[in-house]
């Protein structure tokens, strides 16, 4: 299994009151890096900017190291990458200007973050490019169909493989959801199409509120066939 051990380099320039930030982090294959502006880095009060970027070479693996369990159907889904701005004071966490990769669906959204309460509050909006469910679930003696480790414009130039896999059943294994009891949150999904097994369905608009573990289906609409 990839180590899950990270490793961390960083220069800090500057004073305390007002430094700026250059870090890179490792976990296991993946790689992180910080650049921008921080104030008061000492301090309880610590604010400021800084650009985000993150690769890791294979999706699949990067949940293997939190949920070692996790087989997804598409054996080989490609990387996990993106890259952000983040703006955050003591209270709130503003992230602006997602864009990346998870595997075949790319993303892109703006999001708040309250850091302030007994667990983190997400409020934003996540637009994806064409999502098939049936990659990411795990399966038993099933056929994943195959998908570009690229991925797709959420505006929708491109468009995944849609052919999905015959035969054999779902796994019995039960799901862990445990970590939904981390966060709690508001978010709307819109994608050109979400399809599950013989389902799909064409601009969906998703809405889901999580709270104290519980997630809430607030709205779901689009043309289903």
């Amino acid at each position: 299994l990839e180590s899950y051990r990270p490793g961390v380099a960083a220069a800090v320039t500057g004073s305390l009151a007002k430094s700026e930030v250059n870090a890179g982090i490792t976990i296991g294959a993946g790689s992180v890096a910080v650049k921008g502006k921080v104030s008061n880095i000492a301090a309880a009060q610590m604010s400021g900017g800084v650009a985000v970027t993150a690769n890791h070479p294979d999706l699949a693996q990067f949940i293997r190291l939190f949920s070692p369990g996790f087989k997804p159907a598409l054996p080989n889904p490609g990387p996990l990458k993106f890259s952000a701005d983040l703006a955050f004071d003591p209270t709130t966490l503003r992230i602006d200007n997602l864009r990346g990769n998870a595997g075949p669906v790319a993303f892109e959204s703006n999001a708040n973050v309250a850091i302030d309460g007994t667990r983190p509050r997400v409020a934003g909006e996540l637009k994806t490019s064409e999502i098939i469910v049936d990659w990411f679930l795990p399966v038993q003696n099933r056929r994943a169909p195959a998908a570009s480790a690229s991925g797709a414009s959420p505006r929708g130039s491109q468009q995944a493989a849609r052919t999905r896999p015959a035969g054999g059943r779902w796994s019995n294994e039960q799901l862990d959801f445990s970590a939904l009891r981390n966060v709690d949150g508001e978010i709307a999904l819109t994608a050109p199409s979400i399809t599950y097994t013989d389902l799909k369905v064409d601009k969906p608009k998703v809405s889901l509120r999580l709270t104290d573990g519980v997630l809430d289906l607030s709205e779901l609409s689009g043309r289903a066939y």
